[in-house]
């Protein structure tokens, strides 16, 4: 608890003394967040492991609101830029975004962005000469909650790695396994850098990709791509699990024309590999 503020450490040790157990607060920036934390024993690495369930948001005014009850219809959903290197970056350039923004009109919005606050619940061992099938199969049998959504961070040095990077579209926009059939791909051999990405629950097929779904960058920031396939080295792994999915959609006339009700899953299926 260093870095909380004295009212949030006071409101903590109250919540204590009135016997609620397990409470924890987590800074994100200025904001306090609170969440029932616990260790839960893990056969697979034979020792136990955090378990963190989301509660709610504490105000210095307003207290504890749990979470559902604060409402970003009223302010408005929040920006990937107010966070991290990408606010220090959106800080960087607010000079001259607005001349960016006027000459490259068509090319500015970003179209799909999956974000997160990661805070490792757990890291698993992997070794050497483990490629990406066997990865996905080890992590299949190693990890049992199944049905949430797992964010993964594996950071180390890689024997080899290959990506791919597909380039940008234009009106009338291809279907993505046509995009793919010609994409431009990279491999890298016995590299630094770190794999990101999210395993998701088969059910939420249509709003993003069931299964594993990781992206690498070169730990120099210059290059990387959508991951195809790697062989690792010496890597650290860390997985944190989230019960929740907060989704914000366009509310634009085409996103709200379009036909989505047909299945993607083949072409996806392919596009992936």
């Amino acid at each position: 608890m260093g870095n909380i503020e004295e009212w949030a450490r006071k409101w903590l040790e109250n919540q204590r003394h009135e016997g609620k157990k397990c409470l924890e607060i987590k800074m994100q920036g200025s904001n306090c967040y609170v969440y029932h934390s616990t260790n839960r024993y893990d056969k697979a690495i034979k020792k136990g492991r955090k378990v963190s369930k989301y509660l709610g948001k504490l105000d210095k005014e307003k207290g504890f609101i749990p979470k559902g009850q604060n409402k970003r219809a009223v302010a408005g959903p929040r920006n990937i830029t107010e966070y991290g290197n990408s606010m220090l970056l959106h800080e960087m350039m607010k000079d001259i975004k607005p001349l960016l923004k006027e000459g490259f009109s068509d090319h500015w919005a970003t179209p799909f962005a999956c974000v997160i606050f990661f805070d490792a619940d757990r890291e698993i061992p992997v070794w050497d000469g483990m490629n990406y099938t066997r990865f996905r199969d080890y992590l299949e049998g190693s990890i049992q909650e199944k049905n949430i959504f797992h964010a993964i961070k594996m950071e180390g040095t890689f024997s080899y790695v290959k990506t791919r990077s597909v380039p940008g579209q234009e009106k009338p926009y291809p279907p993505l396994i046509e995009v793919t059939a010609n994409q431009p791909t990279f491999e890298f051999h016995d590299i630094e850098g770190t794999i990101v990405g999210f395993y998701c629950p088969d059910y939420v097929e249509g709003l993003n990709v069931p299964g594993y779904h990781l992206h690498f960058i070169t730990a120099d920031r210059k290059a990387g791509g959508h991951v195809l396939e790697f062989i690792i080295k010496d890597a650290k792994l860390s997985i944190d699990y989230t019960s929740e999915l907060h989704m914000i959609l366009p509310d634009t006339e085409e996103f709200n024309s379009l036909d989505l009700t047909k299945s993607r899953k083949e072409e996806l299926e392919e596009a992936e590999k």
